[in-house]
């Protein structure tokens, strides 16, 4: 990096540099990859792969923040403007395959906010990075958190990358007061969506072909539990829910070892499919 600053300065403009340091990035990111699926074949725990993959996004996200922090216009770097990962990689869980899913946080109009957006977006996505995004202000955050559950859950995972903390501060104050305040709709709205895709994707245990994320006793039933955690107790892991008493030191330790089962096994298929296959 320190190279091709001297031999692209930022002076000269993003144009000039972007090639270069696209190069550069697309190399990080596939060497990361192909130690992760090494280490898969030696053995490495699901919990192992889950966290690496998104912690290389994570550390190539950022890496380019600071980048286009220095290269773009002054008035494309100095909005109140801020990367969150939210979902599953909010939760800084990422499978092979796995969607990256971000959302850029903005005070303003979204053409500013899009000014600085969309040479981050463009950039990631020529890196090869599977990333969904949405542009929102705090205040659009709570409003389609009331419109949309999927939202409203994702946004309870949020987790700051980049940019502005106070911004990010902000919208999670805000958020947790206004858009988490009905914990008995929360999770009776959670109830009905868990109904309802359990007859989806199929309920019995000897189901043939189950989905490892969606079919019951899938991940996604082990996520409702920490989206409920989330909501009703402001928990980031699971353990804090055994401090409030909810969850048995017993019953975390079953859960961890199901869920590690299920993180291998979905790792295994997205490697043995080469795309996100559950």
């Amino acid at each position: 990096m320190a190279r091709l600053y001297r031999s692209h300065p930022p002076g000269e403009g993003w144009q000039a540099a972007r090639s270069a340091f696209l190069e550069r990035f697309r190399a990080v990111h596939a060497n990361g990859r192909s130690h992760l699926g090494q280490r898969y074949v030696a053995g490495a725990s699901g919990h192992e792969i889950v966290r690496g993959h998104a912690f290389l996004a994570d550390r190539l996200i950022q890496g380019l923040w600071r980048v286009l922090g220095d290269y773009l216009e002054s008035h494309r770097r100095e909005l109140p403007l801020c990367v969150a990962a939210v979902g599953g990689y909010g939760r800084a869980e990422l499978h092979p395959f796995s969607d990256i899913d971000l959302l850029l946080l903005h005070e303003g109009s979204a053409e500013e906010a899009a000014a600085f957006a969309e040479p981050l977006l463009h950039f990631l996505w020529d890196i090869g990075l599977p990333v969904s995004h949405a542009l929102r202000t705090p205040a659009e955050c709570i409003s389609d958190a009331w419109d949309d559950l999927s939202i409203q859950t994702s946004l309870l995972e949020a987790r700051p990358l980049a940019g502005d903390p106070d911004l990010f501060g902000r919208f999670e104050t805000t958020f947790r007061a206004e858009a988490l305040a009905d914990f008995p709709g929360f999770l009776a709205a959670k109830e009905w969506e868990q109904a309802a895709r359990h007859d989806r994707y199929g309920g019995p245990v000897y189901h043939l072909e189950p989905n490892v994320k969606e079919s019951w006793g899938g991940l996604r039933d082990i996520h409702q539990l920490y989206w409920l955690a989330r909501f009703r107790y402001g928990s980031v892991s699971l353990r804090q829910v055994v401090t409030a008493g909810a969850l048995t030191a017993t019953e975390l330790r079953r859960l961890r070892r199901a869920r590690e089962f299920l993180w291998r096994v979905r790792n295994g298929l997205h490697y043995l499919a080469n795309r996100n296959e559950n």
